[in-house]
């Protein structure tokens, strides 16, 4: 077990090593603090649900995947068939999500099980690796094609504690960033004018089947705004345009394409949208210890309940829990970064007056209508700081793009400037 260890600990850092000599030359200095980061995120994702949190999914489903991957070891015949169809006829063990949609999550996992013999430490570090290349290759193309962007992409993609914490471990929400951002990295290839190889293109269609395997409500939203940007790139791309005639078209399509997916998934049809909000919302609730959740005013499922409850969903999600809110040490420690986010969103509404980038209403609008989805389904403090890393990276970007308040602070900070 020890050289099988080390042996995917030399394959972790070969990976890393030949990623960096494709993508990492312009930022060398930061690579290795950035894949390291990541990967201490993954492992403390494990330990605090061993020792804080005992249990939790990413021990369930790792528990499962080590199932489906000694199955794999016994009898080869009667795993291939439950990993290609999902027909559970194995006579020694029970699967928890044969039937539901993250029994895909687990198949991946049993994968990478059987390559760290079973060990959830290598597994979450090969998942911690694969959300470092997905980063990564998002802040290089930023870089080249927003060259004023790098602080912001750092502050947002790197160093917010949730946001590393959430999206680098055996969770489901990690594949799905991996699949967000890599989509994201494309489309600022196709507005910045690159080529997009092959290669790339096959990679975009296996984060959609990612994406909408894992989180298809987080993608769903996410592909209108992508479409949109790509729609009305093209369309403008050899007019002159003022940036209101932009905004006021990509809003135009965006909610054309929103009312098409209603037709491409039965949870998003408007109707059933709100019966599910409400429906989750009820079971959160029932499930949430003392007051640790959002409060809102006799939710319903209805359009007038939900518009007069988005704003405080936004506000909750967003900025809440406050420090004066906190009761125990998770929370004092979300309800500070929540403060930080505050402060951001501040100082980037009194410097608005400037003119604002034009990337900026997709990412608010996908990050709004994100937010308040999941405030209103999932009102519970601690849940949804989990589930909010599906949108706040670019949110948090928005907030630190050309920031005066972040420029300032960064501009005394020897690791910001070099």
């Amino acid at each position: 077990m020890s050289a099988l260890l080390i042996v995917n600990c030399i394959a972790i850092i070969g990976f890393a090593i030949g990623f960096q000599r494709s993508f990492g030359v312009d930022l060398q200095k930061f690579y290795w603090f950035a894949f390291f980061i990541k990967w201490l995120a993954a492992l403390s994702l494990g330990l605090v649900y061993t020792y804080y949190y005992p249990g939790g999914d990413t021990w369930t489903y790792f528990e499962e995947a080590k199932k489906l991957s000694l199955l794999a070891t016994s009898d080869f015949s009667q795993f291939r068939e439950l990993f290609l169809t999902s027909n559970d006829t194995s006579t020694v063990t029970h699967f928890l999500y044969v039937h539901d949609r993250s029994f895909l999550f687990v198949k991946i996992v049993s994968l990478l099980n059987l390559i760290s013999g079973n060990s959830y430490w290598v597994t979450a570090s090969y998942f911690s690796l694969v959300s470092f290349f997905s980063s990564w290759f998002l802040l290089v193309q930023l870089k080249r094609f927003v060259p004023d962007s790098t602080r912001a992409a750092v502050v947002a993609i790197f160093l917010f504690p949730s946001i590393l914490f959430w999206s680098s471990g055996l969770l489901k929400e990690t594949l799905a960033m991996v699949a967000i951002y890599y989509l994201t990295a494309v489309l600022i290839q196709l507005l910045g004018g690159a080529k997009v190889r092959l290669v790339q293109w096959a990679l975009v269609f296996l984060s959609l089947w990612i994406g909408w395997s894992t989180k298809y409500y987080w993608l769903g939203i996410f592909v209108a705004a992508w479409l949109s940007s790509l729609f009305v790139f093209l369309l403008t791309r050899n007019t002159k345009i003022s940036q209101r005639k932009s905004v006021l078209g990509w809003l135009g399509v965006f909610l054309l394409l929103a009312a098409a997916a209603s037709f491409a998934h039965p949870n998003f049809r408007l109707e059933r949208v709100m019966e599910v909000i409400v429906s989750n919302h009820d079971l959160s609730v029932l499930h949430s210890k003392g007051n640790n959740y959002i409060h809102y005013y006799d939710l319903l499922p209805t359009v007038a309940s939900m518009a007069v409850n988005s704003p405080w969903a936004l506000f909750s999600a967003l900025f809440r829990p406050m420090p004066f809110e906190a009761t125990g040490l998770p929370s004092v420690l979300a309800s500070l970064e929540n403060l930080i986010i505050l402060v951001l969103a501040v100082s980037y509404l009194a410097s608005a007056r400037k003119k604002s980038p034009s990337f900026a209403i997709p990412l608010i609008v996908f990050s709004v209508v994100l937010c308040v989805f999941l405030a209103l389904s999932t009102p519970n403090f601690g849940t949804l700081s989990r589930y909010r890393v599906g949108f706040l990276p670019f949110l948090i970007f928005v907030f630190s793009f050309r920031n005066p308040l972040l420029n300032y602070l960064t501009r005394r900070i020897s690791f910001f400037t070099k």
